[in-house]
């Protein structure tokens, strides 16, 4: 009589858990759908993947229930970002490095506190956009440039100095595509105050007003 050549799930199962000398189960908790390896309690232990109930899942390693070390979990609305990847403890994202990937191309790659970008860190653009191969690499605050950092346009164009609140603020130095700058303090995001205008060979101290640079009188 012939048999059925296919292994069923619980058979493959059985046979990763022998292999790895550990329990792997395929179970439904509360908050959702797991796969992986259990300890003798039949909590999550060890490498697993559990999916819950809202579309989220995380990847990577348990402890007693919780996703404890390195972990990759993949967001459903992608409204904080579509992948985090980095390090978990007790089922909370670790204070420390990670990487957060978007659907769109965009990257970060730093330092984490409370589940979002706080310290220095890397923000790349990919996503097509007018801000398409643009490059923020400097200090964050709850997911915002805000510090000191370097913004890179892709045309050549580059900002070194300080940011608040997503936003050129404080001093700064705005460098063009063909090496012109203006080095001088900034608000919201526009020169501001006193600064230097260097054009070529000639540079003049300025003072803006209105958005616009006007040269300060020469003392006599």
């Amino acid at each position: 009589m012939a048999t059925n050549s296919v292994l069923t799930l619980v058979q493959i199962l059985a046979i990763v858990s022998a292999i790895l000398g550990e329990l792997v189960i395929e179970k439904e908790y509360t908050e959702g759908f797991y796969t992986g390896d259990v300890n003798e309690k039949g909590q999550r232990h060890g490498q697993g993947v559990l999916r819950w109930k809202n579309g989220d899942k995380h990847a990577g390693r348990f402890q007693d229930n919780l996703p404890n070390g390195p972990g990759t979990y993949f967001f459903k609305n992608g409204v904080i970002g579509d992948r985090f990847i980095g390090e978990y403890t007790n089922g909370r994202r670790s204070n420390g490095n990670g990487t957060l990937l978007f659907s769109n191309g965009n990257s970060f790659e730093g330092r984490f506190e409370n589940g979002v970008p706080n310290g220095h860190g890397v923000y790349q653009w990919n996503d097509g956009s007018q801000h398409d191969g643009d490059r923020y690499e400097g200090e964050h605050k709850d997911g915002m440039r805000h510090g000191v950092g370097i913004y890179y346009w892709a045309n050549g164009k580059r900002y070194e100095g300080e940011f608040a609140n997503g936003k050129r603020e404080g001093f700064g130095i705005m460098y063009t595509e063909n090496g012109d700058n203006y080095d001088g303090q900034w608000k919201k995001g526009q020169p501001f105050g006193e600064g230097k205008l260097t054009v070529g060979s000639m540079t003049v101290e300025v003072n803006w007003v209105n958005g616009k640079p006007v040269p300060k009188p020469k003392a006599v």
